[in-house]
């Protein structure tokens, strides 16, 4: 019963300085998807820039995506989180390379106040195989992985 206590202690304190740190503001957590759509074309490698249009929102991980040439975190920015921004980029020299709709990466965001955020993706490149761009779609989905 004690630890239990000690825990259930631990846990407002902590909950406690969340708010102060925020100024009293909810504090809530929110996965967002992020996939891209290279049609009948592989996908080697892509950039893509998410960024925060509106809201107190913090990029707190970075998971990789579906696809086993993708399932390692993309590489990122860590200076450019600070600026409610955040660039993506992965590439893999395999031969296994998605095709279609895939998850690249989910991030894990939180997010201060009771507002819902403005989020936005865009594609900066995507690239085959050979070296070769294309134009590819880019979507976010909140809520995390479907």
């Amino acid at each position: 019963a004690t630890a239990l206590l000690g825990l259930g202690l631990a846990v407002s304190a902590a909950a406690v300085a969340r708010a102060e740190a925020t100024g009293g503001a909810p504090v809530r957590f929110l996965q967002v998807a992020i996939y891209i759509d290279s049609g009948p074309r592989p996908l080697a490698a892509w950039q893509i820039e998410f960024l925060v249009r509106a809201g107190d929102v913090e990029v707190v991980g970075v998971e990789g995506g579906e696809h086993p040439a993708y399932a390692e975190p993309a590489y990122y920015d860590p200076a450019a989180l600070r600026e409610y921004r955040l660039v993506l980029a992965a590439f893999d020299t395999g031969t296994d390379l998605p095709a279609g709709r895939t998850r690249v990466a989910t991030l894990h965001l939180m997010v201060r106040g009771a507002a819902a955020p403005e989020l936005d993706a865009r594609l900066v490149v995507a690239a085959d195989p050979d070296g070769r761009s294309f134009d590819a779609a880019v979507t976010i989905e909140e809520g995390g992985v479907r």
